[in-house]
C-alpha cells in the first residue's frame, strides 16, 4: 500500500513539475540490478521490505557502491534506523505517518539537490542543444573548428560516446572556465 501511495505522489509531483522521470518500484530487492542503480538520481527507500533477510539500508549500500551521487530518502516507521542511514549518507528521513506533509517538500528539496550536482555545459550538435554533464567530460579534440566532447556515458561500464559540434576553441574555454574544467 505504501509503495503505490509513494509512486502516486511522485507521479503527481513530476507531471505538475513536467519533469521527466523514470519510475521503478520494487517489493523484492533480489529484482533491483545494479545497472538500475547505476541509473538512480533520487530512492525513496523503506527500511523494511517483504524478506527479513534484505532491508532497504542493505539496497542503499548496493546503490553507494555503483552511484555515490544519488539522493536516498528513507520512508520509514523505523526511526531508530537514522544512525546507520548517515553511513550511506542518507539524504532525508521521511517518517510515514507525515508522508503527506513531508513528500513534496523533500522531492523539491532532492530535485534541486540534483541540479546543485549536475554541472553541464550546452552544446550544439546538428541543431540540437545537449547538456553534457561536466563530471562526464573525459576530454576534448579540436581540429580547426571542429571539436569533439568525449563523454563516459556510464560509470559502471565505463562506455565513452563522442559528440562533434562546431565552434571555437577559445569560446569553449570561456564556458568551462568557470566550473572549474
Amino acid at each position: 500500500t505504501m509503495l503505490k501511495k509513494i509512486n502516486n505522489s511522485i507521479q503527481t509531483i513530476v507531471s505538475n513539475r513536467k519533469l521527466k522521470a523514470k519510475i521503478y518500484m520494487f517489493e523484492d530487492a533480489s529484482k533491483i540490478s545494479d545497472q538500475l542503480l547505476s541509473s538512480c538520481d533520487i530512492a525513496f527507500l523503506d527500511i523494511d521490505f517483504e524478506s527479513e533477510d534484505y532491508n532497504g539500508l542493505d539496497v542503499a549500500r548496493r546503490l553507494r557502491k555503483v552511484r555515490n551521487d544519488s539522493i536516498i530518502i528513507f520512508v520509514t516507521n523505523f526511526i531508530e534506523y537514522a544512525p546507520e542511514g548517515y553511513e550511506v549518507h542518507a539524504f532525508r528521513y521521511m517518517l510515514k505517518s507525515k508522508f503527506e506533509s513531508d513528500i513534496e517538500p523533500y522531492f523539491e528539496q532532492a530535485i534541486n539537490q540534483i541540479y546543485q550536482k549536475k554541472k553541464t555545459v550546452k552544446i550544439q550538435v546538428n541543431g540540437e542543444i545537449i547538456d553534457l554533464p561536466m563530471d562526464s567530460i573525459l576530454y576534448f579534440e579540436v581540429q580547426q573548428h571542429n571539436i569533439t566532447a568525449y563523454i563516459q556515458k556510464n560509470a559502471l561500464r565505463k562506455d565513452i560516446k563522442a559528440y562533434s559540434f562546431y565552434g571555437s576553441l577559445s569560446d569553449l574555454e570561456l564556458r568551462l572556465e568557470p566550473q572549474g574544467f
